[in-house]
């Protein structure tokens, strides 16, 4: 048993809105999938589903080759009661459930995706590519351009098109955009943006009939340069040699708008500005807790 699958999974599975995509298995049920592209404000909304679906059975991917495969080996039961699948990997999971399932993803603007991945990896030691980019002080540039990962080459299109053969730093193509097109348009039910995350959380809270849930911003890159601190030579390089991402966002704004316009309802700018006044009074109550534990010298009373 996956030790990532947790709660018991004898529990009773909640219903939820029937998924635009099914598999063969007889389960009314469907599994929300969730396709978590790194720093594209995916943790937030990890943190999101865990309160949700808090005490139901999940599957988080942490480490998509081998998790994968003890997910393959899991009885068909115990498959069919997962009710979450969340974390980095790529379209096509699905595969290996027999119940109706449901993908979501959230995109973020390319440039300030790679930004902000960057800056994050420098402040991460635990991170894969820190001691490549710390040892040899890589600048942005280089950092995009040096071939270091796949994430960093149109990792938003790569992941969503989904893992029909492994293509090459800097040979993603038009045929590989299409791809990711095609599934964002008709596999997933939810295509949200980073820089609309409110927005994105009502269509959310629409689709499953959940009450808004309020949040806070989780594995933010902190005191960051912004894009205009950089030069316009670094910001068309990772524009270059994110292309496929660049066009792919493009098409997910048009998706998103279409969303707002017709699954959004008529009050949608009021509710979006109320539940923006909700969230940020959640949000200082939230900080004020968390300070007064510090004051506390971290240790909590009850």
């Amino acid at each position: 048993m996956l030790s990532a699958i947790r709660s018991s999974l004898s529990g009773d599975p909640a219903a939820h809105a029937t998924g635009r995509d099914k598999n063969n298995g007889s389960s009314s049920r469907p599994t929300l999938i969730f396709l978590h592209i790194p720093k594209a404000a995916g943790s937030t909304f990890d943190a999101v589903l865990e309160r949700k679906f808090k005490g139901k059975p999940i599957l988080t991917i942490r480490k998509p080759v081998q998790e994968i495969e003890q997910l393959k080996g899991l009885p068909r039961a115990d498959r069919e009661r997962l009710q979450l699948i969340k974390g980095h990997f790529p379209y096509g999971i699905h595969e290996h459930l027999s119940q109706p399932f449901e993908y979501i993803t959230i995109l973020r603007e390319p440039v300030e995706r790679i930004i902000s991945h960057y800056y994050f990896v420098l402040r991460r030691p635990d991170h894969y590519l820190y001691d490549a980019v710390a040892s040899q002080k890589i600048g942005l540039k280089e950092y995009v351009l040096g071939g270091l990962s796949p994430e960093l080459d149109n990792g938003q299109a790569r992941l969503i098109a989904g893992p029909s053969r492994r293509i090459p730093y800097g040979a993603c193509s038009r045929e590989l955009l299409e791809q990711a097109k095609q599934n964002l348009q008709h596999h997933f039910s939810i295509v949200g943006l980073a820089e609309r995350f409110d927005e994105t959380m009502l269509l959310v809270s629409r689709r499953f009939g959940w009450r808004p849930v309020c949040y806070v911003r989780q594995n933010v890159t902190d005191n960051r340069p912004r894009r205009d601190q950089f030069s316009p030579d670094i910001i068309e390089a990772i524009k270059a040699a994110n292309w496929v991402d660049m066009e792919l966002y493009a098409f997910a704004q048009e998706l998103f708008q279409t969303a707002v316009r017709e699954r959004g309802g008529p009050f949608f700018k009021f509710r979006l500005a109320r539940y923006k006044a909700r969230n940020a009074s959640y949000c200082e109550k939230q900080l004020n807790q968390s300070a007064r534990h510090h004051a506390r010298g971290g240790v909590s009373r009850t």
